[in-house]
């Protein structure tokens, strides 16, 4: 056909190797042609002024091809691209799959796509799809298919098969769990979780998943979310909606030594217990550290009576001195470099 339109209609494969090919100077409709399960199907196209129309198309061979050779393709009705294990491939212009019927891409075969696609309508893509040129998207970019699916951790082990997950605890509804391994898929996939209702679930960092504070996270809420990239091994997070979980360690205790002082405490650690023997234990110098160090002390229930005096480097709220005998009382500094003081930030009692 050298210059107007046509269609090609109700073609059916019955044999081994199926084949509509086209070449048009105007544009071109291939609608209601079937294959058969062939070892090839093949629709190939070539229109030189308007664009090549797919409707009510199914492929069924094993080596599938829609070769759109001059203009792009367009999907009007729903097409169904079947490849149980070979490629589908599309050429190189422009595929416009604009509706208002589907493309389903199915079997366990690749789809490519060597041109610029532009997607307005629904694409159903149950296979793995590869663009080797710009895809362009006209609406949302849906990690989920339209839904939110929950995986149950299974020995503190997250697998995904979305990129939109909810973590149930294997521990049973409203209870907590630890995540610690997400099955790592291809480098590139990105996987946004929350956890189901009522669970509280735990972030850990001993396992495979990389949280930028270092720190685990608590997800004990339906709008808590942590964002996850994989490199192929690792699960690094990208964002969260949460703060990380900030431990300071455990308390160690430091011995005044029970002569009354003044005395010089040196911290090794950021949670200090404190052990004195009477309200004359007197607490009068800490050990210089670093510009912005912190520390938190309290006494040791059992004995500890001391109190806070002047002459040293403290620089406390209340004028000294300052008892400290309460079991509850925890009294926090943090160290001015400038000043070589440490400037009391807060009492709790």
């Amino acid at each position: 056909n050298n210059t107007t339109s046509f269609t090609v209609r109700n073609v059916t494969g019955t044999g081994m190797d199926n084949l509509v090919h086209v070449k048009a100077q105007g544009g071109c409709e291939v609608s209601h042609a079937v294959g058969a399960s062939g070892v090839a199907d093949v629709v190939e196209v070539a229109t030189l002024i308007t664009e090549v129309q797919l409707r009510d198309l199914v492929l069924g061979g094993s080596t599938n091809t829609v070769n759109d050779v001059q203009r792009s393709v367009t999907v009007t009705t729903d097409v169904a691209l079947y490849s149980p294990s070979q490629s589908i491939e599309h050429g190189a212009h422009a595929d416009d799959i604009s509706g208002p019927g589907e493309l389903t891409a199915s079997g366990s075969g690749t789809h490519t796509l060597g041109g610029p696609t532009n997607i307005g309508g629904d694409t159903n893509i149950t296979g793995q799809m590869i663009a080797t040129s710009d895809v362009r998207s006209g609406g949302f970019l849906n990690l989920g298919n339209r839904t939110q699916t929950e995986v149950e951790l299974v020995s503190d082990v997250l697998t995904p098969t979305t990129s939109y997950h909810t973590i149930g605890s294997e521990n049973g509804p409203s209870t907590a769990d630890d995540l610690v391994t997400i099955t790592a898929t291809n480098i590139g996939d990105l996987l946004v979780l929350s956890p189901s209702a009522g669970d509280t679930i735990t972030v850990k960092t001993t396992g495979n998943v990389v949280l930028a504070s270092g720190l685990e996270r608590v997800l004990d809420d339906v709008k808590d979310q942590v964002f996850l990239r994989c490199d192929g091994t690792n699960w690094e997070e990208i964002s969260s909606s949460l703060p990380a979980v900030t431990s300071f360690g455990v308390w160690v205790e430091h011995d005044l030594g029970g002569g009354g002082g003044p005395y010089t405490l040196t911290p090794t650690a950021t949670l200090i217990s404190v052990t004195g023997y009477s309200l004359d234990e007197d607490l009068q110098t800490i050990t210089a550290g670093q510009d912005g160090d912190f520390i938190m002390i309290k006494r040791n229930a059992a004995d500890a009576r001391f109190q806070y005096i002047a002459g040293g480097n403290l620089d406390m709220i209340s004028t000294p001195p300052v008892n400290h005998d309460d079991d509850g009382q925890i009294v926090s500094f943090v160290y001015d470099a400038a000043r070589a003081l440490w400037v009391q930030a807060f009492k709790a009692s």
